[in-house]
């Protein structure tokens, strides 16, 4: 790992990860499996930490599975355990369209169907300045969390404190890029 940051920093930021993920997951297909909010504040601890170290080790797993995720997935989760598992109000339209795009142009050219791979310029600091751009559009349309998320994930892979020497690595990943196209067809759909 080629980073600033210390490794078992690194690992621990991925761990906290996929908790998020995984949290949101829960929150997102099973809203009953979050801890109540009314409950009493001793039980309500006891099943924090019980649906917490339940989280953790589904982290381990998912991590395995699915390999590190981007900055962009966890502003994701965690707005998505903000609004208890509403991803149509997590995930802005906008968001959600600029994301699908992206991954039908993205995955396909790292797959070679393309005759340039639109993956290699993730190597190169000219990109930070598109989405440095995509960021200030995020800020002006309000989306500010997630502005904030593009920005974070600029600055990490700057600073070398992303796993991954490419920038798509730490704005983007596949997970995320799921979701979002699933929120578009859904959309699409509603609206016939």
């Amino acid at each position: 790992m080629n980073t600033v940051f210390q490794p078992s920093l690194a690992i621990a930021f991925s761990y906290a990860q996929h908790v998020l993920f995984v949290l949101a997951l829960c929150a997102w297909f099973i809203p009953t499996a979050l801890p109540p909010t009314h409950a009493a504040p001793v039980r309500r601890l006891a099943q924090v930490a019980l649906f917490l170290s339940a989280a953790l080790a589904c982290a381990w797993f998912t991590r395995g599975w699915l390999g590190e995720l981007s900055v962009l997935n966890t502003v994701f989760a965690a707005v998505l355990l903000a609004k208890r598992g509403s991803a149509r109000t997590a995930m802005p339209n906008a968001v959600a369209a600029c994301l699908a795009v992206l991954g039908l142009v993205l995955y396909p050219s790292a797959l070679h169907l393309f005759p340039f791979d639109v993956y290699a310029l993730g190597y190169f600091w000219p990109l930070s300045l598109g989405f440095l751009l995509f960021a200030g559009a995020l800020w002006w349309a309000r989306l500010r969390v997630w502005a904030w998320g593009v920005v974070v994930a600029v600055l990490l892979w700057a600073l070398g404190g992303f796993y991954s020497p490419n920038l798509w690595d730490a704005v983007f990943d596949a997970p995320l890029w799921f979701v979002a196209l699933a929120l578009v067809v859904r959309g699409l759909l509603k609206k016939k």
